[in-house]
């Protein structure tokens, strides 16, 4: 059976679409037009009319580098060969960077066995339009590239031009909304202003962040989340991790201790590019930011704002230095527990005394509800999971002790096996070729009237039995020659050492690094752990 071709409209755009007045969302003119000259390609063209066609669309991501979700998306269903052709508009629209453009023109679209098609300019690898060697293809890619980087210092430069303006370029901090009569400027929003207010009265009276923190979540007042949720009513947001608890948490009042925008000062640039068009950025230094005082109502003074922020300083502090007096900051599986319930990473605590433990912060300071789907504030000792975490590990290595013992078996008698396939096949494709040539030679008899119809057509139909006949017999050879496919040497290695870690007595950072993705936890000493191969064997859950 012919499956049927398919081809993949790619289309991307840089800037994100406005929000319409009811708060859904409205498609680009620029998406629609590269989607409008995709479709009259395709149906002007004969050649496209075998493909079935389906759509892939980022809209507002950078064409400078291949973080984009349609984007991989679409490559992947490429690599799993249900993608045989891709359409862009341009070369702009699928890659700006010249290099990476080039290698999947030049490289792994070739490989893959894949057909790319550039409408603008005129390019089609499965054709004589153009390749992509070519100096034209080459040197517009070079252009693109050239342009993205050009423009990425131009609006930086126009960013920090309007920076120096005392126009506000980032997100409304809570307290804030962005005025609808004055571009890039700050507005009071009462609500949150109290809050933040609040915030800064209890920091100035000596308060430490912890006991803000769990006042703020017994008044049960909105966190910033919440606030910014009412404020773009109607609107797609972000989904939250945790949807059953919501309340205030150490790093949400220390940010906003920390923030000079209270006192009317226009902040940017608390970040910048490492460089242009990258995706990794670093922190600037107070020196290198961008402070215009005075640009919009203050909730605190200069003189409160000094205040507070030295002394909550000061106690963060006296805090980190106290907790790392003589307790390590990491242990084998710090970064690696996640709670169960809100998805958060676990912070490990060493007692000097005490058990060491894992426990979620997330509900620390607030007195809420538990259930079933609701973190708390329980602490799971360290000593508990790792015994667990390393008895799933045993029997995943013992597992893997006995498949690689039968994997290294098999393969030998699999390759003789195969070996006599192959020649098999082999000898049964000579065969067919022997019956092609053999009609082909009748056929000619025939047209030079050496030999009547009849006598061709007796051997025509003799000779596609026995085609058919063969290449039926080819088709079941093949299959039965994937079943005979030997365990290759890497997999067998991946084995092998994974059944090193069943003779470990204890759980160390390689037998972690290798073997896992996270561990999940969850009250009643309920463990989920999410292995790293999972192609080799299936999760396993600890009870």
């Amino acid at each position: 059976m012919k499956y049927k071709q398919v081809l993949a409209f790619y289309i991307r755009l840089s800037q994100e679409d406005l929000f319409k007045a009811n708060g859904e969302m409205d498609e680009s003119a620029s998406v629609s037009h590269q989607r409008d000259l995709l479709r009259y390609t395709y149906s002007s063209r004969q050649d496209l009319s075998g493909y079935e066609v389906i759509e892939f669309v980022d809209d507002g991501y950078s064409g400078t580098n291949f973080n984009r979700p349609a984007f991989r998306k679409m490559m992947e269903e490429v690599k799993r060969g249900k993608i045989q052709c891709i359409m862009v508009k341009d070369f702009s629209r699928f890659a700006r960077n010249f290099l990476d453009a080039g290698e999947y023109l030049e490289q792994i679209f070739p490989f893959l066995g894949v057909r790319f098609i550039s409408v603008n300019d005129h390019y089609d690898s499965d054709g004589k339009e153009g390749t992509a060697g070519d100096w034209d293809v080459v040197f517009k890619n070079f252009l693109y590239d050239l342009y993205s980087k050009d423009l990425s210092k131009k609006t930086t430069a126009a960013k920090r031009s309007k920076a120096r303006k005392g126009e506000y370029l980032g997100k409304a901090p809570i307290g804030y909304v962005r005025s609808k009569e004055r571009k890039n400027q700050l507005e009071i929003e009462p609500e949150g202003a109290k809050i933040v207010r609040f915030i800064f009265d209890m920091a100035l009276s000596g308060h430490t962040i912890p006991e803000i923190v769990e006042m703020l979540n017994q008044a049960e007042m909105p966190t910033p989340g919440t606030l910014t949720e009412k404020k773009y009513k109607g609107k797609q947001m972000t989904v939250r991790k945790n949807t059953t608890v919501i309340c205030w948490q150490y790093n949400m009042v220390w940010a906003i201790l920390k923030n000079r925008v209270y006192t009317g000062a226009c902040v940017n640039f608390k970040r910048s590019k490492k460089a242009p068009c990258g995706t990794h950025t670093k922190k600037n230094e107070v020196e290198e930011q961008i402070i215009v005082p005075g640009c919009h109502v203050a909730i605190v003074t200069e003189e409160e704002f000094e205040r507070a922020f030295e002394q909550s300083r000061i106690m963060k502090k006296k805090r980190n230095k106290k907790e790392n007096q003589y307790r390590p900051r990491k242990t084998v599986l710090s970064g690696y527990c996640v709670c169960g319930y809100c998805n958060r990473a676990m912070r490990y605590e060493c007692r000097r005394n005490l058990p060491d433990i894992f426990f979620c912060e997330t509900t620390r300071h607030a007195d809420v509800p538990v259930d079933e789907n609701t973190c708390d504030c329980r602490r799971y000792e360290v000593d508990r999971i790792n015994a667990a975490v390393l008895k799933a590990i045993k029997q995943i290595g013992e597992l893997a002790e006995k498949k690689y013992c039968i994997a290294k078996r098999d393969n030998s008698g699999k390759k003789e096996a195969a070996t006599k396939l192959e020649r098999e096949i082999g000898q049964l494709r000579q065969r067919v070729l022997q019956k092609k040539t053999e009609k082909q030679d009748c056929y000619e008899l025939y047209i030079m009237e050496e030999a009547d119809r009849n006598q061709y057509l007796a051997v025509k139909q003799a000779c596609d039995a026995e085609i058919e006949e063969a290449e039926k017999k080819i088709a079941e050879l093949g299959k039965e020659m994937v079943m005979q496919a030997e365990v290759d040497d890497e997999q067998l290695k991946e084995l092998e050492n994974i059944s090193l870690f069943a003779r470990e007595p204890a759980l160390t950072k390689e037998m972690v690094e290798a073997m896992i993705k996270e561990v999940r936890i969850y009250r009643d000493d309920r463990y989920e752990i999410k292995w790293k191969f999972r192609n080799m064997f299936d999760e396993v859950a600890c009870p």
